[in-house]
């Protein structure tokens, strides 16, 4: 900023700076939390010391709580991870069909949750 009026941005440049333009950044609507955890998330929760009963409950009340906000943090770094590295599809490349069939052994829901679900 500069003492100079003639010197300073307009407001239309100021609102247009990257600091001030967040399109990306709007709340999440309750109907876009979803009843349970995704597993991948709730498992780097429970490796930073969330209980996998309190998401749960997070999500199913739809409370703002600070695991609810973890998983709502983890989740936007997840899909941007996606989109940044999958070509904007969203679509992890391991579900993706590559029309070779089978990609290889894959684990069962149960082996892939372990034992930290269990409650």
């Amino acid at each position: 900023m500069t003492v100079d009026p003639t010197k300073r941005p307009s407001i239309v440049e100021v609102m247009a700076h990257p600091w001030l333009h967040h399109e990306e950044d709007t709340l999440i609507s309750s109907a876009e939390i979803p009843r349970e955890p995704d597993p991948n998330l709730a498992f780097q929760m429970f490796l930073m010391g969330y209980k996998i009963q309190e998401i749960k409950d997070a999500l199913i009340q739809k409370e703002y709580t600070r695991a609810m906000a973890t998983y709502l943090i983890l989740q936007r770094k997840q899909r941007q991870h996606r989109t940044d590295h999958d070509g904007g599809q969203g679509v992890p490349m391991s579900q993706r069909d590559s029309g070779t069939g089978s990609s290889g052994p894959q684990r069962t829901e149960k082996q892939q949750r372990g034992s930290i679900w269990s409650s």
